[in-house]
């Protein structure tokens, strides 16, 4: 589904699994109960913008969006941080404003944290 949409492809899929996690119903797919649905889904596809399909992926699953991600696990299984991780999926389409939400303890960035920014940072220098 990321690779489709990351192609700006919109993606229709049956409702299972993660794909109510991946697809925004209606912006970058359709998430159907049945296969007579997904056929019907098929004449909507007009509907959705390939432009938006492919800014939500860079948005919740580019390399620097996984590797924010990421840290936020790590640094919440280090303790330092309570974490509520949810890739973008607060609420409808105002979801970009929420991608990952972190409160900070009373403790800074951990030596785990710190690797994982320069790692990411070297990546990016490539």
């Amino acid at each position: 589904m990321v690779e489709a949409l990351a192609c700006g492809t919109p993606v229709l899929a049956l409702r299972a699994g993660s794909v109510p996690e991946v697809i925004r119903d209606g912006a970058t797919g359709f998430v159907c109960d049945t296969e007579d649905a997904l056929v019907a889904a098929v004449s909507r596809l007009p509907e959705i913008d390939r432009a938006t399909c492919r800014q939500e992926v860079m948005r919740r699953f580019s390399a620097a969006a996984m590797a924010d991600a990421y840290e936020c696990v790590y640094e919440r299984l280090a303790g330092t941080h309570r974490v509520i991780f949810d890739l973008g999926r607060t609420g409808g389409r105002d979801a970009a404003h929420h991608s990952t939400i972190v409160e900070r303890d009373h403790q800074s960035s951990t030596a785990v944290g710190g690797s994982i920014r320069r790692a990411h940072a070297q990546v990016q220098a490539r």
